[in-house]
């Protein structure tokens, strides 16, 4: 699946993602922040309005920093993904860089070596930005580098070291790492908080969605601990969401937002006393009893090479056949320092 996944990652979308406004008029659009491993919540919130009724723009970190094994939330996000393509759109987050996994553990919680291989491949495919009508989408932060649209078509996937700029590679860094700082006097400056990304101020988020012709950034990284979204600049220009709750902030209040024409949006409180109760052990051995005797029979009848069936000229198949070696793709603010002396 993860395979299937990045074949059609890979044929459809560019990292760079610009959907015209008419989308909001026809269908009811939702961004959704870091889920952090939280299947309860994505559950939750899919079950009001799913795919095709409803368009979903997922912001990065699927994984849970805290218990990195929690990965069901993100494997039901491939499966729609390949069910309702043109409906899902998932974009990279920080947990999805390879410095990230080594740091949370995700490379001990997955024991099969092909299959971290393959997540590593998936994350280096996801785009990484997108344009929704007014709204700016992205993990994490902007960049001083985002003064032409066109430039951001140019990233080649999957994204590595060998064929990226200096520029490319500050870019990508600020939108995974990047953070609104309203104190900040200069326009952009390297983070206080990480070693790598910059901050931006009010005045340098207002020139930069100017160039996208958009009146709002959703960032999907925030204060995990709060109850709220974050209005980061006490505006709405800036609003940063977190929809999923880790192991360590399960108590907390989380939300989506569904976005409309002309910069519009409403937040969309995620009721966890109406969520599905997926961890009741009972109702989970009826509902894999029920799948086994059903489709037990059906899925032995079929073709071992049809189950199995990859895409031709697989590009995950491919990199990891290659015995290519994973690299921190982000750059430093040392790293930085030094390619500008």
């Amino acid at each position: 699946m993860i395979h299937q996944a990045i074949d059609l990652i890979n044929r459809s979308e560019s990292m760079f993602i610009n959907v015209a406004e008419d989308l909001l008029e026809q269908k009811m659009v939702f961004v959704v922040g870091s889920i952090d491993g939280d299947l309860i919540n994505l559950v939750t919130l899919l079950k009001n309005e799913m795919p095709p009724t409803a368009y979903y723009i997922f912001l990065g970190d699927y994984l849970d920093c805290f218990k990195p094994s929690r990965i069901d939330a993100l494997l039901l996000l491939l499966g729609l993904k390949l069910r309702h393509p043109r409906y899902i759109c998932l974009f990279r987050g920080h947990h999805e860089t390879y410095e990230m996994c080594k740091a949370i553990g995700f490379d001990k919680a997955i024991a099969d070596e092909r299959l971290l291989q393959s997540f590593y491949v998936l994350f280096e495919y996801l785009p990484l930005l997108g344009v929704f009508g007014k709204f700016l989408c992205l993990h994490a932060g902007i960049s001083l580098f985002m003064a032409e649209n066109s430039f951001l078509q140019e990233f080649v996937k999957p994204i590595e070291v060998k064929r990226m700029t200096v520029r490319e590679r500050s870019t990508l860094t600020d939108i995974l790492y990047g953070r609104p700082d309203k104190d900040l006097p200069a326009l952009f400056a390297p983070s206080n908080i990480y070693p790598i990304g910059y901050r931006f101020n009010l005045t340098g988020l207002h020139e930069t969605i100017q160039m996208f012709d958009c009146k709002r950034l959703i960032r999907g990284c925030g204060c995990r601990n709060s109850n709220d979204v974050n209005f980061d600049f006490d505006t709405t220009d800036c609003i940063s969401l977190v929809s999923g709750r880790s192991i360590r902030h399960a108590n907390y209040e989380r939300f989506t937002i569904r976005i409309y024409e002309n910069g519009q949006f409403e937040l969309q409180y995620i009721d966890k006393d109406s969520s599905w109760d997926l961890q009741r052990k009972n109702f989970l051995e009826k509902s894999v009893n029920h799948f086994i005797n059903t489709y037990d029979n059906l899925l032995q009848s079929i073709p071992h090479e049809f189950q199995f069936d990859l895409p031709m000229g697989c590009a995950a198949c491919e990199w990891i056949n290659q015995g290519k070696k994973h690299e921190n793709v982000t750059i430093s603010h040392a790293l930085l320092k030094s390619f500008a002396k």
